[in-house]
């Protein structure tokens, strides 16, 4: 699950460095492997593995915190907690990508229109285009 905390972050970096074609075979090969290192828990339970690769129900233990110790233990156990962290990581992603990591290069319209437009061009703007 720790995966989702910095794919957003490494697709930023794939779409504007590579390009939106190069930037989807990176992600086919990040994909192969993590299917293959799965594999041997994959073949035999299936249906379990996928279940609880997953699992956003799971509730962590106040006893392992160690960033989370200055909330009382009821707070951290609650529900509303777990949602605000959620929503509080997405919206910080929002604001990264609205005013920090497409700034320069017009926008995450822009620079979506321009990986769009042509697949096999890096999207971004600072970077010198002399290989392609």
């Amino acid at each position: 699950m720790n995966v989702l905390l910095y794919v957003p972050g490494l697709l930023v970096v794939l779409l504007k460095t590579l390009g939106l074609f190069d930037s989807a075979v990176h992600l086919g090969i990040i994909i192969v492997i993590q299917i293959w290192l799965g594999l041997p828990f994959i073949v035999p339970y299936p249906r379990s593995y996928l279940a609880n690769a997953f699992d956003f129900s799971r509730q962590f233990l106040y006893k392992w915190t160690v960033n989370w110790r200055f909330v009382p233990e009821g707070v951290f156990l609650s529900k509303k907690f777990a949602t605000s962290l959620l929503l509080g990581h997405i919206g910080t992603l929002a604001l990264f990508g609205l005013f920090r990591w497409f700034k320069e290069d017009g926008g995450p319209i822009y620079t979506a229109r321009r990986a769009i437009a042509n697949p096999f061009r890096r999207a971004s703007l600072q970077f010198p285009s002399g290989d392609g």
